[in-house]
């Protein structure tokens, strides 16, 4: 048992590595892809690796990121709302992909 928790501590922390959390972005534009994914076009950089689209640019697809099929439709609607409203957003991503995958959207009043 205790190999069994060291393991999945271990397994958590290597998650948590390959996170970043970046704060007050606005989103300036929201593309939807036909494999049920999207881009957000931000007003600045995010991280100097996200370079596949550009570094204002992160993915936000289902089965990367750790976002199930579900996951997507409530993070697109949270980017949509946070667009349309201009809201702030804060993101949670994988700094260690080009694509930036991301992993929580949190919409700030």
């Amino acid at each position: 048992m205790k190999k069994f928790v060291i393991a999945l501590l271990l397994s958590v922390s290597s998650l948590s590595s390959n996170a970043a959390y970046v704060e007050n972005l606005e989103i300036e534009r929201v593309q939807v892809t036909p494999s049920g994914g999207f881009l957000l076009f931000l007003n600045q950089e995010v991280h100097a690796n996200c370079v596949t689209s550009g570094k204002d640019v992160v993915y936000v697809y289902p089965n990367q990121g750790n976002v199930t099929g579900e996951g997507i439709k409530s993070l697109l609607s949270i980017a949509l709302v946070g667009f349309t409203s201009n809201k702030k957003v804060a993101l949670h991503f994988d700094e260690n992909s080009n694509e930036c995958w991301v992993q929580y959207i949190t919409l700030d009043k």
